[in-house]
This record gives C-alpha cells, sequence and structure tokens, in this order.
C-alpha cells in the first residue's frame, strides 16, 4: 500500500516527529493533512503545549502541508463548534495565517456549520487587523 501513494496522497498528522518519519517512509511529495482538532489531541496527549506544536510544525514543515482541517474538539474529545471547544482559535488562527496559504476546510458537525464559519471569519477579522496594526 506505501509503494501506491503519490503526492495526491495527504495521510492525517501527528506531531513533528510523525512528520519526520512519514518523509522517510512515503515517496517524495506526500503531504499531511493537518486537522487542528487532532494536532491538539496529539499535542495534549504528549504532554506539549499545542500553540508551540503548531508554529514549530508550520515553521519548519509547512511545505508537508497539502491541505488543512479547521476543526475544535470538546474536553471529550467531540467535534464542536468552532470557538466552543478547547482550540484557543484567536491564538491558532494568527499562528495559521502566518505560515499556511494553502486549501482549509472548516470541519464541524452539520448543524454547526453556520456558527462555525460566521465565529471563525470574527476570529479572521480580529487576526487581520492585528496584523495591520503591527
Amino acid at each position: 500500500v506505501l509503494g501506491a501513494l503519490d503526492e495526491n496522497m495527504f495521510p492525517e498528522n501527528g506531531l513533528e516527529h510523525d512528520l519526520i518519519f512519514l518523509q522517510k517512509i512515503f515517496k517524495k511529495g506526500v503531504r499531511i493533512c493537518l486537522d487542528t482538532a487532532h494536532f491538539y489531541v496529539a499535542s495534549l496527549r504528549a504532554g506539549r503545549d499545542f500553540y508551540e506544536d503548531l508554529d514549530v510544525l508550520l515553521r519548519k514543515h509547512v511545505a508537508l502541508i497539502g491541505h488543512m482541517h479547521i476543526a475544535d474538539i470538546t474536553e471529550n474529545l467531540h467535534d464542536t463548534n468552532i470557538g466552543e471547544g478547547e482550540i484557543d482559535f484567536f491564538k491558532a488562527m494568527p499562528i495559521i495565517s502566518r505560515y499556511y496559504k494553502g486549501v482549509a476546510v472548516v470541519e464541524v458537525p452539520v448543524d454547526k456549520q453556520f456558527d462555525s464559519l460566521h465565529r471563525l471569519k470574527q476570529i479572521m477579522s480580529v487576526v487581520s487587523k492585528e496584523k495591520r496594526e503591527k
């Protein structure tokens, strides 16, 4: 199976050491799908700071990210509306937007799509304003 993977495959993410492992086993050009909720859980379970890990991952390995899922997660590890879970998107989105310029999908429960898109738009408005003021 691994030999069949090509540049159109996006295995989902883990921490930085997982990316280094992926680089070794996959063909050149395979990139990951960075899911903020999954990455948050990976950082939490490793006893690390999600925002520091996110900054390091994107700063050092943004070229390995082919797609992104913007998702939030509750303390009980359930998907939820953006901004209602454990991830502080006012901290995460400036990090993401500093490095990542590709495609992102807002991944939320179907009944919460409009609320999440509205909240993300508000967050990005604040982030953009802060960037302009710097």
